[in-house]
């Protein structure tokens, strides 16, 4: 079952979270992300900010629409055999294959922008280098093996590897999910998988990236998959993705309600993708050629946006220091220079295990 407008959503979310951290580098203390923000001064900026300043929210999307995506089609089987039958082994390959090669070219890629420029100083000034220490060797090894929650200083390694933490947690656990599901039913999870982000939100355990603490924003997703496969989609105002999101946006401005900002906009994107499945004409409105593009390419934009743009940011303040007159701007090239590189990924480390999931081949980076 082939929904194109996942695709749209999934690059509508990568490309909120580059414009979020390209945003994040030019007011880096304009975020609600770690804290309570303030109204800024002038139309201007609060217009800016309100476009781009919570451009983060795209990973609450990701995690709704990544448990859709990771159930459907378990979900379309159980209703059509009448069993699950889940193969623990090919869901392991399936996810591993669909994961990781891009990730671990993301973390080469991660580490040779740190090093570029401290071996350019070292090959002009002849001054100490140490490429183990300068690519930050222990934090690319702590992000390979996903042990950033016993190092979590490796999490400033690339802004955007602890969500990929939380997603492999997701998928250890499924398996016991979907059994639970399966013997009390799907309401009664949702329920409780609510309760305990609401209660971890306001009190978090001492576990960094506790898996709990998500896990509804992920099952959300799977409960809509599940009512897919079943036939019986959710009736759901209109209104509803709108008013909750905005509800979401107005909780970042008060240290008492900052804490219910995820949920709130998980549950908005759950009821977006809720209408979407409802109204046709939303469907087909986000089923556009130009937006299903970008989704395709969309996790490996997420994955190699952020060294991209602090190449291009550290590049232009670097030449800025020497030759005045080049306008800071240039810098803003990293917008599509992340969107180029994303996709020039998807070729090379995406697309080749993607058809080899489908096939059951050997993957071969040769394939196109």
């Amino acid at each position: 079952m082939r929904l194109k407008f996942i695709d749209s959503l999934r690059g509508i979310a990568a490309s909120a979270v580059v414009f979020y951290h390209v945003w994040n580098r030019c007011f880096p203390g304009a975020t609600s992300q770690s804290d309570v923000i303030s109204m800024p001064h002038g139309v201007g900026t609060t217009i800016a900010m309100f476009l781009f300043g919570f451009g983060y929210l795209g990973v609450n999307l990701f995690f709704v629409v990544s448990g859709l995506c990771i159930h459907l089609p378990q979900a379309m089987k159980f209703h059509a055999a009448g069993s699950d039958n889940l193969s623990l082994k090919k869901f392991a390959k399936r996810r591993f294959w669909r994961l990781y090669p891009a990730y671990f070219a993301s973390l080469i890629w991660t580490s040779l922008v740190l090093i570029l420029f401290p071996l350019a100083i070292h090959l002009v000034r002849r001054n100490s280098f140490n490429i183990l220490i300068t690519a930050d060797f222990s934090s690319f090894l702590s992000n390979a093996f996903f042990l950033q929650q016993l190092n979590t200083r490796s999490l400033l390694f690339n802004g955007v590897y602890w969500t990929l933490v939380y997603e492999v947690q997701f998928y250890l656990f499924y398996p016991v999910l979907l059994w639970i599901c399966r013997k009390y039913g799907f309401v009664v999870p949702l329920i409780v998988l609510f309760g305990i982000e609401i209660a971890l939100a306001a009190k978090p355990v001492p576990i960094p990236l506790f898996f709990l603490g998500r896990y509804y924003e992920w099952f959300v997703g799977m409960y809509l998959a599940e009512r897919i496969a079943s036939r019986r989609p959710i009736k759901i105002p209109v209104f509803a993705f709108p008013v909750l999101l905005g509800l979401s946006v107005a909780c970042v401005f008060h240290s008492f309600s900052w804490t219910y900002r995820d949920v709130l906009a998980s549950t908005a994107f759950a009821a977006l993708l809720a209408t979407c499945l409802k109204h046709e004409s939303s469907w087909t409105l986000l089923s556009q050629p130009k937006l299903v593009f970008v989704g395709i390419f969309s996790y490996s934009l997420y994955l190699i946006h952020i060294p991209t743009i602090d190449l291009f940011w550290i590049s232009i303040g670097v030449v800025h220091k020497y030759v005045p007159s080049v306008p800071q701007w240039i810098a803003f090239l990293s917008i599509p220079a992340s969107y180029l590189l994303a996709y020039v990924f998807y070729l090379w480390f995406e697309k080749p295990f993607l058809r080899a999931n489908k096939n059951g081949e050997a993957p071969s980076l040769g394939k196109r």
